[in-house]
């Protein structure tokens, strides 16, 4: 089994422990390692670190919750890798794409920039999922829907074109469904 394929069932299994986290592995950590590699595969960045990173860019909501779980999640996402040997130029990278994936911290490579830019296009693709999120954090259903949009506008406007055309018919069919 290759590193992606291990940090892929592990990360499920971790998401699995926590009732309220078992949706999130599918509708959230995978498509962003999906879009992430495609973005690197199309960009010229490792699709493998991207993928990896992806996979691992919100751990830290896993183990420590939401508030800067980019940098609690690069702590957990270092010692996990270093655990299974993976190159440490290649740790160095992946732990630089989670801590810059929640912006306020500088995207300093091309491989940074695939997993943030997937981050986001997973915000819109799975826009029911994110709306699902603002209501169970809100509680109130119009506030929800107003963060919700919201969220898929300001996801939408960091997009770069090659970006947005994978996510083009999603954003649309966002902003007819939630008006």
């Amino acid at each position: 089994m290759g590193i992606v394929e291990v940090i892929r069932k592990g990360v499920r299994k971790d998401c699995e422990r926590k009732a309220y986290l078992s949706v999130f592995f599918d509708e959230h950590i995978v498509p962003v390692a999906e879009f992430a590699k495609t973005l690197a595969k199309r960009l010229g960045a490792d699709e493998e670190v991207c993928e990896v990173a992806g996979l691992l860019h919100d751990i830290g909501i896993i183990f420590s919750g939401h508030k800067d779980h980019n940098i609690s999640g690069a702590k957990e996402a270092e010692l996990l890798l270093s655990e299974l040997k993976y190159p440490q130029r290649k740790i160095d990278k992946v732990i630089h794409c989670i801590v810059a994936h929640s912006g306020g911290v500088k995207r300093e490579t091309l491989e940074a920039n695939c997993v943030y830019y997937a981050d986001n296009m997973a915000v819109i693709d799975r826009f029911p999922f994110t709306h699902s999120r603002f209501l169970r954090e809100i509680k109130d259903s119009s506030e929800a829907l107003r963060r919700t949009k919201e969220e898929i506008e300001n996801a939408w406007a960091v997009l770069p074109k090659e970006a947005k055309k994978l996510v083009k018919e999603k954003y649309e069919e966002a902003k007819e469904f939630l008006g």
